[in-house]
């Protein structure tokens, strides 16, 4: 789209001549639109990345993030989605997984599909003080860990993110809000 043009500082979106009169249309600024946020979602630890997974075993035919699956892939009905990962994981992609990875995947390329933001925590480390924990969200996405009275914006860097608590992390797990891209 064709950014407008900027006449007294307001944006214009056209000129014309119009019998020796000049016709300006201008256009009010608008503000910009914040990123959507999710409501919070509590994670545990799963141990495994379904995004490492798929841009290590599946982009090399299907894209980066999916970005040659098409649109409608992971909307094929549930069972017959199931069956065709599952024969490409253990075929083209010579990589099985074991049914809670596999559910882990499944979610994801769903989201992937649906354009929503996926999230998991894979790993709770010991730090200096405290846990770091590190996950996966989808490109773009911003996520914020909400424990106690500290809300934590996490470090991301391209798929991967990591947020340090300076308390342990809760047995039932720890809550966090996604704002999507």
């Amino acid at each position: 789209m064709k950014k407008p043009s900027r006449w007294l500082g307001l944006p214009v979106l056209g000129l014309a001549a119009l019998g020796g009169a000049v016709v300006v249309g201008i256009t009010r600024p608008t503000p910009a639109t914040p990123p959507a946020t999710q409501p919070a979602v509590r994670l545990t630890p799963t141990h495994f990345g379904p995004i490492g997974y798929f841009e290590t075993h599946c982009a090399r035919c299907h894209g980066p993030y999916g970005s040659f699956s098409g649109p409608n892939f992971a909307k094929l009905p549930p069972d017959k989605l199931r069956e065709m990962v599952k024969t490409m994981t253990e075929g083209p992609g010579n990589a099985p997984l074991d049914d809670a990875q596999f559910d882990a995947l499944i979610d994801y390329l769903q989201k992937l599909s649906d354009k929503r933001p996926f999230i998991t925590l894979v790993e709770v480390q010991p730090a200096d003080v405290g846990v770091q924990l590190q996950g996966e969200i989808s490109p773009g996405a911003r996520v914020t860990v909400t424990h106690p009275g500290h809300p934590t914006a996490a470090t991301i860097k391209d798929y991967k993110w990591t947020a340090n608590l300076s308390e342990n992390l809760p047995d039932d797990g720890i809550d966090v809000v996604v704002q999507s891209p």
